[in-house]
């Protein structure tokens, strides 16, 4: 498991760095804007040849970041499943361990909210 967390704790390090990187890109497709009112036009093909470099490498970097993204989610569920079925066989087992504990637990708990369901129901 903690192989998973240092693999995505690296990745989440490198999106975090191509975060950075596209905002260089963005503060780089500001100057081009400004550049474009007074350029001729072989500055205006060469603005071009960057704005569409530009692009490629936002788009990679964004595919990069939802692959990154996606990883770690599914990790996540994956691991709320596991302790979600660990909590449930805990339970199995103490049931079957103290099956008479367990009922008076549960009649227990569905008394409580009887009575809160009753108290509300009485405040409308």
């Amino acid at each position: 498991m903690s192989s998973i967390a240092s693999s995505l704790r690296a990745r989440t390090t490198t999106a975090a760095s191509e975060s950075a990187a596209a905002g260089r890109i963005a503060k780089d497709f500001e100057q081009l804007l400004s550049d474009i009112a007074s350029a001729s036009s072989e500055e205006l093909l060469a603005l071009r040849e960057r704005i569409a470099d530009g692009t490629t490498v936002m788009s990679d970097r964004a595919a990069a970041l939802a692959q990154v993204t996606t990883e770690f989610a599914r990790a996540k569920v994956e691991s709320a499943r596991a302790l979600a079925e660990q909590g449930a066989q805990n339970t199995r087992e103490i049931v079957r361990d103290k099956p008479l504990q367990s009922v008076a637990v549960a009649a227990g708990a569905g008394f409580a909210l009887g009575v809160l369901f009753a108290l509300l129901r009485g405040r409308d």
